[in-house]
């Protein structure tokens, strides 16, 4: 929704009177205008400005993930892995009744040929460096017993 103020404003049309007045309208525009392209940039796209992408029905937060489910796809079809699911639920990290955090990872699978739940994680080389990030990792393996596989992208 736009201010009241909204409008278009030439200082060389104000009078001598309303010079004081077009500028603070004028400014008022301006972070009303910076305020809604900031909304405009966070939709859709994430922390590192990948955009999200929909395809099965399902959103991936980057084309990286996409094809990385895609090769699993393949992988699933031709029998080495099976159970693949695009991760939703969060794990959850509780310690004496106190939640610390949450991790949602990207896929989870059975890898046939060892018998073993895989949960794998994909990262470009810009968001494998948050520091979040690895401490959630070494949660997942003290909490859960479970090793995240990094896939890299990038």
């Amino acid at each position: 929704m736009r201010p009241d103020c909204y409008g278009q404003f030439d200082m060389d049309t104000c009078s001598v009177d309303m010079k004081r007045d077009c500028k603070v309208m004028k400014r008022c525009l301006s972070k009303w205008e910076k305020a809604e392209s900031k909304a405009g940039k966070k939709q859709g796209t994430g922390r590192y400005r990948y955009k999200k992408i929909e395809k099965y029905g399902v959103v991936f937060d980057s084309a990286s993930e996409l094809d990385r489910y895609e090769t699993l796809r393949l992988l699933q079809m031709s029998g080495e892995i099976t159970e693949l699911v695009k991760v939703k639920d969060p794990y959850v990290f509780e310690l004496g009744g106190v939640k610390i955090c949450e991790y949602t990872p990207d896929f989870r699978y059975v890898d046939l040929s060892t018998g073993q739940a895989v949960v794998e994680e994909v990262k470009s080389r810009a968001t494998k460096t948050a520091r979040d990030y690895h401490i959630r990792i070494k949660l997942m393996e003290a909490f859960f017993g479970i090793k995240v596989k990094e896939i890299v992208y990038g």
